[in-house]
């Protein structure tokens, strides 16, 4: 899994069209991992290409969080949630909004 800092005004990242929506299973263990942090008010979950950077679309998940929650904290728990359950290329962007 990787973990994205914002991206910068010159990078374009463009939402892609899923050919399918995100496995059961993740989306499972996502409202299960939210479920026990109330830190994040809200997520969204989409699949992305930055064409300066990516090799193909993959998913990116947005997480709203409140105060002042440690990023990195939540990055490794919510990563340890969704091992295993991602579907390819088997990555997955994280990143964090107020």
């Amino acid at each position: 899994m990787s973990v994205s800092a914002p991206a910068k005004p010159s990078m374009k990242t463009l939402v892609a069209e899923p050919a399918e929506p995100p496995p059961e299973e993740l989306v499972r263990a996502v409202e299960g991992w939210l479920a026990v942090h109330p830190e994040v008010s809200r997520q969204t979950l989409e699949r992305t290409f930055n064409p300066d950077r990516d090799l193909e679309p993959h998913l990116t998940l947005t997480l709203h969080v409140e105060g002042d929650a440690d990023h990195a904290t939540l990055f490794e728990s919510v990563t340890a949630a969704l091992e295993g359950k991602l579907p390819p290329p088997g990555y997955l962007d994280v990143l964090f909004a107020p």
